[in-house]
């Protein structure tokens, strides 16, 4: 029912298959649109504490406006499955490569890890003095 992503089509594969990105809480899918590209986040388990969880982080993050951080909506009826609904999170697609792809590249350049750290430094340093924490900082995620 989002109007953003109602006409959007998923990114597939080789196969035709939806391309997808798994963890163990959620499963993200690239929803393409004429004006936009979308992440969609959907929860692999319908756990009461996670939707609550990310609304309390949704409204913190609108107080402090992190620069490191895009701004998501968390839709509590977002998909309908065989007549069921399930929440989603919906956030603009950011392209880019992984962290440990990146490092690989750069691994000879000290200039770019040199900014990359300082970068992530900064990053770091406005988290911390808004209070924030990520809690799944790792090379997949980053």
């Amino acid at each position: 029912s989002d109007p953003d992503l109602i006409n959007g089509t998923v990114s597939t594969d080789a196969l035709g298959l939806p391309r997808v990105a798994s963890g163990m809480f959620a499963s993200v899918y690239k929803i393409n649109t004429d004006s936009n590209n979308w992440a969609v986040r959907c929860f692999l388990r319908n756990l009461p504490e996670t939707l609550e969880r990310y609304v309390v982080i949704e409204e913190e993050l609108h107080k402090v406006g992190l620069s490191s951080t895009v701004e998501f909506d968390l839709q509590e009826e977002g998909i309908k499955i065989h007549n069921r609904n399930f929440p989603m999170l919906k956030m603009q697609w950011c392209s880019g490569i992984s962290l440990t792809t990146w490092l690989e590249k750069h691994l000879n350049d000290p200039a770019s890890l040199k900014r990359f750290l300082d970068n992530w430094q900064s990053t770091v340093a406005e988290m911390q003095n808004a209070g924030i924490a990520h809690g799944d900082l790792q090379h997949g995620n980053i």
